[in-house]
């Protein structure tokens, strides 16, 4: 029920003072009566206050301003003034407080009594509520045999649109695959899902503006991650009939779409092996599309490769980075595969939006999870994604915790070639010495690498791994003891970081 279903009752005679033609849009959920300045108190959102006027009738300015912003704050619909013979007319001071804080007054004739009111709110919300859940049983008699035998979740999109009447609904898949649509062309249905996924992938239900619709979005869950979204567009706030039927409509849905919960699963068994082919050879364009399953966007203009990896990878960490890193992708991308590969996250996105790595790895770190991310540089061909993957997984591998971008990008992909070639062990050897048992040298190796990341200046070096010069001087020693190079000299520094590095991409490599 709204407040212009009250305002058109024709016996009633009410006439409305203020608050303008948006405000008989507004819902009345109760009605009050109250003839006390702290009425207010006791109001709730949706609820419409009844007054004769002796409690509000003398109100200064001040105290008057003071009775509407309560009345307002607490979300009362609209104030009803009883006129009669002491007060005949609303007082000045209300009406002035209430056009500037956009409360509706309305006026009650003298002739019609209070109680008539109440009693056709009364009959109106109960002839609603009753109306409501009598289309719900309906709309769950025509649901049962769907969920039960046919299973098909365009029939129970179908049904529930016809159900919701005026209301536009769509329902897609994770990756955008549009499911069914009721009340609305496709192409409409594909830019719901666009505002939704602008607005960010849900784990709860959102409501959004999106030009003069209001857009409700609510994530379908399979047994362990979310599987699908139903997308509702209505003119306004959803309502109570609207609400159960979409309620119901999840439910249903969600019994339905069960054989979602494995694309998913075979999305990232896609990815995993579109990498995989990746690193043997050039990739086209067809395959590429073929894993994406139609979900590629028509125009792939850039393409970006993200590596990512938690600094303490827990088992809970393992368990939601793949699904946490897809909902931040999803959000930044037109489209994206994602997969775990050699204990790293690994991510194609098409056409990414802004900084896609600062974007990702801040909505990790907003929910406590610290990553090193590593990201490729912007790309345009695809007959290149070998080089993209391998710049993105040597970021994130000798990167820190943050955005790691590429930096030497062509000396990378060299050692990514080198360090399967015969010889490599020998020649770590030969340079790292005693430091390559990382078990007894742990401390040592870590020591080297951050002297050298720090440019090999003492004092930063000391400080980032929070001992003292006199320690650092003394490990630096006995690295140059255990490997005979001289830290000094530019050959042998230069060989220990090529070392190193190589080291470095074969314990990722064994991983």
């Amino acid at each position: 029920m709204r407040l212009g279903d009250l305002l058109s009752h024709r016996e009633l005679k009410l006439e409305q003072l203020t608050g303008g033609p948006q405000s008989r849009q507004l819902p009345i959920q109760w009605v009050h009566y109250g003839d006390y300045p702290t009425a207010a108190e006791w109001i709730s959102d949706g609820e419409v206050l009844l007054t004769s006027g002796y409690a509000v009738g003398d109100l200064d300015d001040a105290a008057a301003e003071s009775t509407v912003v309560a009345l307002v704050a607490a979300g009362c619909t609209a104030l009803g003034y009883a006129v009669g013979p002491e007060h005949a007319k609303v007082p000045e001071a209300l009406l002035h407080a209430a056009e500037m804080h956009d409360l509706a007054i309305f006026v009650v004739p003298f002739e019609v009594p209070l109680i008539a009111l109440t009693r056709f709110v009364f009959d109106t919300l109960y002839r609603e509520k009753y109306a409501s859940l009598y289309q719900a049983i309906t709309m769950s008699r025509r649901l049962l045999p769907v969920v039960t035998n046919e299973r098909d979740p365009r029939t129970v999109v179908s049904i529930v649109g016809t159900a919701l009447g005026r209301a536009r609904i769509a329902a897609f898949d994770y990756y955008g695959t549009l499911i069914g649509f009721a009340g609305l062309q496709e192409v409409d249905a594909r830019n719901m899902f666009s505002h939704a996924r602008s607005a960010g992938i849900p784990r709860v239900s959102i409501t959004f503006k999106a030009d003069s619709d209001t857009i409700t979005v609510v994530p379908i869950p399979g047994a362990r991650e979310v599987v699908a979204y139903l997308i509702v567009a209505t003119n306004g706030p959803m309502d109570e009939r609207q609400t159960l039927l979409v309620e119901q409509a999840v439910t249903a849905l969600s019994l339905t779409v069960s054989s979602l919960e494995s694309v998913r699963v075979r999305r990232r068994a896609d990815a995993e092996q579109l990498f995989h082919e990746a690193a043997a050879g050039p990739v086209d364009l067809e395959l590429i599309r073929d894993r994406f399953e139609g979900t590629a966007p028509d125009e792939i203009d850039t393409y970006v490769v993200l590596a990512c990896r938690a600094e303490s990878p827990s088992d809970e960490i393992r368990e939601s980075l793949l699904a946490r890193v897809e909902d931040s992708v999803a959000r930044a991308s037109e489209a994206f595969l994602a997969t775990w590969s050699e204990g790293q996250v690994l991510v194609l996105a098409l056409n990414p939006q802004g900084n896609i790595g600062e974007r990702v790895w801040a909505d990790l770190k907003a929910i406590g999870i610290a990553t090193v991310l590593g990201t490729s540089q912007l790309r345009t061909g695809l007959e290149n994604l070998r080089e993209a993957v391998y710049q993105a997984r040597s970021s994130a591998a000798t990167g820190r915790v943050g955005v790691n971008e590429p930096g030497g990008a062509a000396l990378d992909l060299l050692l990514q070639y080198l360090v399967d070639a015969e010889g490599v062990d020998s020649y770590l050897h030969r340079v790292l010495g005693n430091l390559m048992d990382a078990d007894k040298n742990h401390a040592l190796l870590q020591t080297l690498q951050v002297y050298l990341d720090n440019g090999s200046r003492p004092g930063p070096t000391a400080s980032e791994l929070h001992i003292h010069r006199q320690t650092l001087a003394y490990r630096l020693d006995r690295i140059q003891q255990l490997t005979g190079r001289s830290l000094k000299d530019g050959s042998d520094l230069l060989e220990v970081q090529l070392a190193l590095r190589l080291r470095q991409f074969r314990s990722r490599d064994e991983s």
